[in-house]
């Protein structure tokens, strides 16, 4: 027993109203994608389509609401189109559109005011919407980003499907069971309006999840930019800002944590303060710019003479702080004795920017008196002549 067209074509009108209100719902909280608006439109002429559809029984001005019916519908597919279009940030070509739309119009105009062909205009409106249905499909699969996610993948595979049915359509309408009448209760027409009413529930409930996706990567997107940008900013603030190594802060902060760490494991600890020899007469002599450069370029002699564990920051002015974790004085002075000849040979010439460094192993003091005693060591080694290590 075939199920009444009518009463599933007004099924179907009332399902369009429940689907166009969800629609501009979802189109009214998220207005920064141009997408919902259109598919809002969509289902808005599906709307009037099928209620077009409905009245077109009605003898006096039943043309006109065949027309009006193919027209909204036709309109209704165009904009799913230019929604997905617009969607994934493209522009749809309008000149192919109207081009389309003409055609169309033309067509189903001549096979209902001319030559009333109900078959010919069913196979004409199943091969335009076939079309569309296959351009979004194809739009979905071209303009994604990377691989297609579950809703592009659930919208690629109802479209490609729909469209595949109206091409079966137009060819089973033209040349298997040809229909006689638009409400007959032919297995073609109940097919037909069932995969509609499937059709416009799947895809509503597929572009919503599609917009909730795009906006939930969005976000996890920003939080990590977020994320990123903060650690930046944390990054930033421990570094110096002439040198771009650790500043007098991080140095701090990390030696407490190395403290806290020596104290729990056992293991050995040690730094290095280091002092750039009269480098005051480097900044009176050649100029601040000089001295800025000069302890550039110590930095990264520092930098590039420590290992890996190491950290190295200029502790103020002239003077640079090496943390040497989980190293007792003997391989700490050999480290910093590695850092003055390096030192030494890179300025040897008119400049002779020469270095002291003072040598102090952690043994269970205050982080104030471990850093003083280091400083202490350095001043002997000023006493002593410069350009050694203590």
């Amino acid at each position: 027993m075939f199920i009444d067209i009518k009463t599933f074509m007004l099924a179907i009108l009332v399902a369009g109203i429940l689907q166009t209100t969800m629609l501009y719902i979802n189109f009214s909280i998220n207005k920064k994608y141009q997408g919902p608006g259109y598919w809002t439109l969509a289902s808005f002429f599906g709307v009037f389509g099928f209620l077009f559809s409905l009245l077109r029984d009605i003898d006096s001005v039943s043309l006109f609401f065949i027309v009006m019916s193919n027209l909204c519908l036709s309109l209704a597919m165009i904009f799913l189109y230019i929604g997905i279009m617009r969607f994934f940030h493209q522009r749809e070509n309008r000149v192919v559109i109207s081009i389309f739309l003409i055609c169309y119009i033309v067509l189903m105009s001549y096979f209902i005011f001319i030559n009333n062909s109900i078959n010919t205009r069913i196979g004409i409106f199943s091969v335009a919407n076939s079309i569309i249905l296959f351009l979004i499909a194809w739009s979905i699969w071209t303009h994604r980003v990377g691989t297609l996610n579950l809703s592009e993948k659930f919208l690629l595979i109802i479209t490609s499907a729909t469209g595949g049915f109206f091409v079966f359509r137009a060819f089973y309408s033209q040349l298997i069971f040809p229909v006689n009448h638009f409400f007959s209760s032919a297995s073609l027409q109940t097919s037909t309006f069932l995969v509609a009413f499937v059709f416009n529930f799947m895809w509503t409930a597929g572009v919503i999840i599609l917009v909730t996706q795009r906006l939930n990567a969005e976000v996890r997107d920003m939080k990590l930019d977020l994320e990123q940008r903060n650690k930046d900013l944390v990054e930033q603030s421990a570094l110096d800002g002439l040198t771009k190594i650790r500043n007098h802060r991080a140095l701090n902060e990390y030696l407490k944590i190395e403290i806290i760490s020596s104290k729990i494991s056992g293991q050995t600890l040690s730094i290095a303060m280091f002092d750039l020899d009269n480098f005051k007469k480097i900044n009176d002599n050649r100029g601040h710019l000089c001295g800025d450069q000069v302890l550039v370029e110590v930095a990264r002699i520092m930098q590039d003479n420590v290992r890996a564990s190491d950290v190295a920051g200029r502790y103020g002015g002239e003077e640079f702080m090496v943390i040497f974790s989980g190293t007792n004085d003997v391989v700490a002075k050999l480290i910093a004795e590695r850092i003055r000849i390096k030192v030494e040979q890179h300025f040897a010439g008119d400049l002779g920017v020469t270095i002291s460094g003072g040598i102090k192993e952690f043994e269970g003091e205050t982080i104030a008196d471990f850093i003083h005693a280091a400083d202490m060591n350095l001043y002997e080694a000023k006493n002593k002549g410069r350009n050694r290590i203590v």
